[in-house]
């Protein structure tokens, strides 16, 4: 313990802590909860909530499915391997040889996530475009 504790840590010995560590930057493994296990490894056994995990899915105007005014592609839950239940979503249209996000295209697409856990992306045209969707699942 700290030299002089009484049982109770006084306002001046908790900002001498804390001033100990500010501005220094602690490896995870060097970061230890009051069982004794690091921050590195709770997070490799996935101990600890929150989170995200993303998939990255590059694809042709060749894979749009034409569905009832809309274009779809179907990731199957299997194949993407996300499991949170909140989905975010940034679309990418190729233009060029770059991946760009201010056109129509990129602009008027989407991502659901099903009940079976597969992401469905969605072109609101009826045309189909060469792109890139970056998907992220935040975990509860």
């Amino acid at each position: 313990m700290a030299e002089g504790y009484n049982g109770a840590f006084t306002g001046p010995q908790i900002d001498e802590a804390i001033g100990q560590v500010r501005g220094k930057n602690l490896p995870a493994d060097g970061v230890k909860f009051s069982d004794g296990q690091s921050l590195q490894a709770k997070l490799d056994n996935q101990e600890l909530g929150g989170g995200a995990e993303y998939c990255v899915k590059t694809f042709s105007a060749a894979d749009w499915v034409q569905g009832s005014g809309e274009r779809t592609i179907t990731i199957p839950a299997a194949t993407h391997g996300m499991a949170g239940a909140v989905l975010q979503h940034q679309f990418f249209s190729q233009r060029n040889g770059s991946y760009v996000t201010d056109s129509w295209a990129a602009k008027e697409s989407y991502a659901t996530l099903e009940a079976s856990g597969d992401i469905v992306l969605h072109c609101a045209a009826t045309t189909s475009y060469d792109g890139r969707a970056v998907l992220t699942a935040l975990k509860g």
